[in-house]
């Protein structure tokens, strides 16, 4: 057996009384290399077990980041935007300037801005739109969903 495991006898003062009260039981030569050797590889397997739980903590840590990054949703596909504009402005008919008073009238004679006509707005084509806008959305979010879920 090597050196390095040679153990020295205990020296403190308590140690000499328990000697000098009872005989020490003599060991053979066999049973004490027998021991140091079971300890000298108890030692060995003590540092591999260490190494073994760092090695794999580090892989663990390293599996489950990169099981992270691969959940994140990628953003490989442009994003259509929904873009609303805003109305186009009616064009000003000469023949009204102001809410109350329009032109080509007789002098005293006004016209209300309730009695003007109102421009002809179609509901079913905002309907439609807002159809539009709606598949859209769906469309967006079920694209999310998609992409959170994890890939393998």
């Amino acid at each position: 057996m090597s050196q390095k495991l040679s153990i020295p006898e205990p020296a403190l003062p308590e140690h000499e009384l328990i000697r000098d009260a009872a005989p020490m039981p003599e060991l053979s030569a066999g049973f004490r290399s027998r021991l140091l050797a079971e300890c000298g590889t108890s030692i060995i397997a003590a540092r591999q077990t260490f190494r073994l739980k760092v090695a794999g903590s580090f892989g663990a840590v390293c599996c489950l980041s990169l099981l992270f990054c691969l959940s994140l949703p990628m953003d490989d596909t442009p994003v259509q935007r929904i873009t609303v504009q805003p109305p186009a402005p009616q064009p000003v008919s000469p023949q009204s300037v102001s809410p109350g008073v329009s032109f080509g009238m007789a002098p005293g004679e006004s016209r209300m801005a309730v009695d003007a006509p109102k421009p002809a707005v179609s509901k079913e084509s905002d309907s439609s739109q807002m159809n539009q806008i709606i598949e859209q959305l769906n469309d967006r979010q079920q694209m999310f969903n998609a992409n959170m879920l994890p890939k393998f």
